[in-house]
């Protein structure tokens, strides 16, 4: 579809030009490709031109936005797209297109093909629309499949969501019905998706995958060594949840109505069921620990502000969980070691490093602060019921200090091989700047330092060393690749450590800078990032190999006008704008605009 694309001799810049040498020069830009430049072009000719012009400017402005959409839709990247990437081109395409539409509303099609292509753009919007729904769908049933996947974070994720529904459920109270409408919906359709969500886990609660039904039940990582589910425990956990479904669901009816108040009740017995169903399967102790302290620092600001219940069933609700915690179950005993073979063999290659698990007296301790915690939440609950906010807080702020003392008591999880290659990088940084401050001082003053620095660096050179066995003992390929470069600077550690040893600071210090240059190396082996320096030469070849832009020439074209009838067009529009404006300045005195231009 060409659209009317008119020529004249004589390109200009966009601001400095008339309107027809804005239209040309957006034509021939469109006709070159250069669509951006196009639309500049053609949005400022519409801006100043009149008549049939502005029409044809309007409508090859539309059929610009119309060829980027097509070039975002159906542009072919050299590496597989990922789903946000892509969905992020798809958005920006189904913009252009709409724009296309809009134009193309605004003046008729000049001929039958512009009139098909205007079609054409509106069956292309439907499919990328329709595209970017498959997308969004896909991704919602992975982070779905994800969810359910980890029932007891699900539900601890559920019950925070639920709060945050039920408080908002209690503002709409304040609002005239005529504002609550909008709020309703929104909040009504967050609880539709959250009891869909739901009703989906109880099934998964009472169905187990095959594997499941025959394998013991796996014990998520909860760090406490919680023992596997009881028989019949699961089936407990489903119907608390499908209880909780069908009070989400009564929940949401009432805030159809737009009848937040009502739906408190119904929301406050959801909530109760899914903590019940949470307390039946094996706690996330991190998780957990982590929301409640969530919980209690926000009811505290709350607090502050002395704001209006719900917050005494929030407040009961932490100590339901805190007395959850007291009854911690007691760690199982480690198993016994194996009986030492007859005939050795082959020692068997060490395992990666994993969070310790809770010891006997931890748990016993974490039973402990549970329980002051619980009182201390008992009594805020008390001071919320009788209407003195302010006087919960000393209480609540017991609540905080004894969680953050249990989470300190939690096993934290395992760092990483990329984790710890940062870590020894910083350190081997360190290591460099007090080089560099050891060598302006007395060698007599410095003796002390500069031999702690070099057991310091004996040290980095054993965890190197730990780091390269972990990544050697991998699977993958980027790991093996890693381990050599992490070998290479386990190398030059303790060649600087030696040098720390005779007090040779300038061959110390050379020996750590190969040894950062190694580390980076392997973390970029291990990560898959690209050396900067290689990127950018990357792409200074690629701008060597870019052409040079050839100067602008003018475009030879059937459709170009002649002097003659470029006049002619410029009277034709000069009319238009007198007769515009007789209508609009009819019997007003003063100066009349004879021409455009």
């Amino acid at each position: 579809m060409k659209g009317w694309l008119l020529l004249f001799a004589g390109f200009s810049v966009f601001a400095a030009a008339g309107p027809l040498e804005q239209y040309n020069e957006g034509v021939a830009r469109l006709e070159q490709g250069e669509i951006e430049k196009a639309i500049e072009g053609l949005e400022a000719a519409a801006v100043s031109a009149r008549g049939t012009l502005r029409a044809a400017a309007l409508f090859n402005l539309g059929l610009a936005h119309a060829r980027q959409g097509d070039a975002l839709r159906e542009a072919k990247p050299a590496e597989p797209e990922k789903r946000e990437v892509r969905s992020k081109r798809l958005r920006g395409a189904a913009e252009s297109y709409r724009s296309a539409l809009e134009l193309f509303r605004r003046v008729p099609p000049p001929a039958a093909d512009a009139k098909e292509g205007a079609r054409a753009a509106k069956v292309r919007l439907l499919a990328v629309l329709d595209e970017l729904r498959k997308l969004e769908e896909q991704a919602k049933k992975e982070a779905e499949d994800q969810a359910l996947a980890n029932p007891p974070r699900l539900l601890l994720t559920t019950l925070t969501g639920e709060r945050d529904r039920r408080r908002a459920a209690a503002r709409l109270g304040e609002m005239t019905p005529r504002h609550r409408r909008i709020p309703a919906r929104r909040l009504r359709k967050a609880e539709y998706e959250a009891r869909t969500l739901m009703e989906k886990l109880a099934a998964a609660l009472r169905a187990p995958p095959p594997d499941a039904q025959t394998a013991p039940t796996p014990v998520p990582p909860s760090g406490a060594g919680a023992p596997a589910l009881p028989p019949g425990m699961e089936a407990e956990a489903a119907a608390a949840v499908e209880r909780a479904a069908r009070a989400m669901a009564d929940a949401e009816g009432r805030l159809d109505g737009r009848d937040g108040p009502e739906a408190l009740e119904a929301q406050s017995r959801a909530i109760e069921e899914l903590g019940a169903a949470a307390r039946k399967l094996p706690t996330l102790l991190p998780a957990l620990v982590e929301k409640l302290i969530g919980d209690q620092e926000s009811l505290l600001a709350r607090s502050g502000a002395n704001v209006a219940p719900p917050m005494t069933a929030e407040e009961l609700e932490i100590a339901a969980w805190l007395s959850h915690l007291t009854r911690l179950p007691a760690p199982p005993e480690p198993p016994a070691p194996p009986e030492p073979p007859d005939a050795p063999g082959p020692p068997a290659p060490p395992e990666p490093p994993a969070a310790k698990a809770l010891s006997a007296k931890a748990v016993q301790q974490i039973r402990t602060l549970a329980g002051e915690a619980e009182a201390a939440a008992g009594r805020a609950a008390e001071h919320l019921k009788a209407g003195r906010a302010k006087e919960s807080g000393p209480d609540q702020e017991i609540v905080i200090e004894k969680l953050h003392a249990i989470r300190e008591l939690l096993p934290r999880p395992p760092e990483s091989p990329a984790d710890r290659i940062r870590k020894l990088i910083g350190e081997e940084k360190d290591v460099i700047q007090a080089s560099r401050d050891l060598s302006g001082m007395d060698p007599a003053a410095r003796r002390d330092e500069v031999r702690a620095t070099g057991e310091r660096q004996t040290g980095n050179g054993r965890e190197a060393g730990a780091i390269a066995e972990q990544l050697q003992n991998s699977p993958g390929e980027r790991e093996k690749a890693a381990a050599g470069k992490v070998k290479e600077a386990e190398v030059e550690i303790h060649a600087s450590a030696e040098s720390f040893q005779r007090d040779q600071l300038k061959p110390a210090s050379e020996s750590v800078d190969r040894a950062v240059k190694s580390l980076e190396e392997a973390l970029r082996l291990l990560t898959g990032e690209q050396d900067p320096k290689q990127k950018q030469k990357q792409k200074d070849q690629g701008n060597e190999n870019q052409p040079e832009p050839k100067p602008e020439q003018k475009k030879e074209d059937a459709r170009k006008l002649d002097s003659r009838d470029a006049r002619r067009l410029m009277e034709e529009m000069d009319r238009e704008r007198r007769e515009e404006e007789q209508k609009l300045f009819r019997g007003l005195g003063g100066p009349r605009v004879e021409k455009d231009w």
